[in-house]
């Protein structure tokens, strides 16, 4: 199987209906086959951390490395857990890096382009762990209402997981 499904550090969501945590927004990453979601409620024996990081931007030259830019917004997505104590080298972490321009108050990001908004790293003690890499498989989405953003996707990586999320920040 050439993809592998990340659903050891998945909160699991049961629905007939879309997977969305913003009910006026209009995703369409996540439908209702899905049912492995990553959400802000962090799952059992795992650290989680999502944060906002502004004046800063992905460069295109060393992937996933951060550089100062007054103009972009970088979403983190950070998971990490210590996996099962009785299993050697088990485990691992993530981190997703989505940029966004300031003055944007909605993006959506599909296939090519996220390569040039989107890194992600996962660290293990397995064949696939990576420095940051980007992909062209899949799509973020994300909309800010207030003062909160809702940020919703369903990525791939080649050779490595699929990330399904819906977070608010």
């Amino acid at each position: 199987m050439k993809y592998l499904f990340l659903s050891s550090i998945v909160f699991l969501f049961f629905s007939c209906d879309p997977v969305t945590s913003c009910d006026s927004c209009d995703f369409t990453c996540l439908d209702e086959i899905t049912n492995e979601v990553i959400t802000n409620k962090c799952p059992k024996d795992y650290d989680c951390t999502f944060e906002i990081i502004t004046g800063m931007k992905l460069t295109q030259d060393s992937i996933g490395t951060l550089v100062n830019d007054d103009g972009s917004t970088i979403f983190s997505i950070y998971t990490y857990t210590e996996g099962d104590p009785n299993i050697a080298d088990d485990e691992f972490s993530n981190l997703i890096y989505i940029q966004v321009d300031n003055n944007s108050t909605s993006f959506s990001y599909e296939n090519i382009d996220l390569t040039q908004n989107v890194s992600i790293s996962r660290t293990c003690f397995c064949w696939y762990s990576s420095q940051f890499r980007t992909t062209d498989q899949g799509c973020i989405q994300g909309e800010k209402i207030d003062n909160d953003w809702f940020i919703q996707g369903n990525i791939e990586m080649e050779l490595g997981p699929i990330y399904q999320f819906d977070l608010t920040f």
